[in-house]
């Protein structure tokens, strides 16, 4: 680039980057989402696997012969 004077040349405004604090606050966010969803399918697993022992508990009973 060619210029007559070093005074025609303009500084261009910094590139607006994210801050350390906000990089830090999503982290955060993702990080506590990701944590509720793996809290909340590790409680259902185990009341799935709750929920079919009793009802495996409740045929054999059914399937039990009476006297």
């Amino acid at each position: 680039m060619l210029t007559a004077d070093v005074n025609d040349i303009l500084p261009l405004s910094q590139a607006r980057s994210l801050s350390p604090p906000l990089i830090a606050a999503g982290l955060t966010i993702v990080l506590l989402v990701g944590f509720l969803l793996w809290s909340r399918e590790r409680r259902l697993r185990t009341q799935r696997k709750k929920l079919r022992k009793t009802y495996q508990l409740g045929e054999e009973i059914w399937a039990h012969p009476r006297h």
